[in-house]
């Protein structure tokens, strides 16, 4: 189940840096992004196609949205993603990511279905 973001959640659950729900997000993949960046959308569509190979959860926030989170979680290239697995280890990249690095990312953090 993808986590939606809102404007009533999003402090329960990405509270900061140090205070993320782990537990909540486990075997997720957080996606700081922006609807307006090519990258981050075709981030988010390579991310959708391993859906059905990898078992993981989807979470967006629109830094557009929640600015604040930026300095918070020292966001400094469009998409950063978190990855968080079982094992409640996390983990980020950002930028722009080929397909293969994407995958090779996902076989470290998440177990295929």
């Amino acid at each position: 189940m993808d986590v939606e973001i809102n404007k009533s959640n999003i402090y329960q659950i990405i509270r900061d840096k140090e205070n993320i729900d782990m537990q909540l997000l486990k075997n997720s993949i957080v996606v700081f992004e922006t609807p307006w960046s090519e990258v981050s959308q075709q981030i988010l569509n390579y991310l959708k196609s391993y859906k059905e190979e990898y078992d993981f959860d989807l979470v967006k926030v629109d830094i557009d949205k929640y600015r604040d989170l930026i300095l918070e979680y020292e966001i400094n290239e469009l998409p950063t993603l978190i990855f968080i697995n079982d094992k409640m280890k996390s983990t980020s990249m950002g930028g722009i990511l080929s397909k293969e690095k994407l995958r090779r990312k996902l076989d470290e953090n998440f177990t295929k279905k």
